[in-house]
């Protein structure tokens, strides 16, 4: 990943941080910035959870530099997930959050800073 969108200053986090909670629904993942890629940690959570269904994904989905190829592969997973409350912020990209809000209309909630939900 690049901090920029010429591609010519690394990101150089190497580690992530995402916590999930099992609930009767399926998982609620909770997303710090996603450098590992949103299709890499929900796979990861779901292999350590044992659990395959996505209730929600709440957070920084790292799309704000992403090429249109890996935007389609994402928007596809989510909706292999069948996610059912998809709220991205922050580093999702200002630019990416109207797309996804068009495509999982059903799904999508704005998350800003002082949101607060019920799940």
């Amino acid at each position: 990943f690049y901090l920029d969108p010429h591609k010519e200053q690394v990101d150089l986090l190497e580690d992530d941080q995402a916590m999930w909670i099992k609930t009767t629904r399926g998982l609620i993942i909770i997303l710090g910035c996603c450098h590992s890629g949103l299709i890499n940690t929900v796979e990861y959570i779901k292999k350590l959870s044992g659990e395959e269904r996505i209730y929600a994904i709440i957070g920084g989905m790292h799309l704000l530099y992403a090429n249109h190829t890996r935007l389609e592969k994402t928007c596809q997973a989510i909706a292999e997930w069948q996610v059912e409350q998809l709220l991205p912020c922050h580093c999702t990209g200002e630019e990416v959050i109207p797309l996804l809000a068009a495509r999982f209309s059903g799904a999508f909630k704005h998350c800003r800073v002082g949101t607060q939900m019920t799940l």
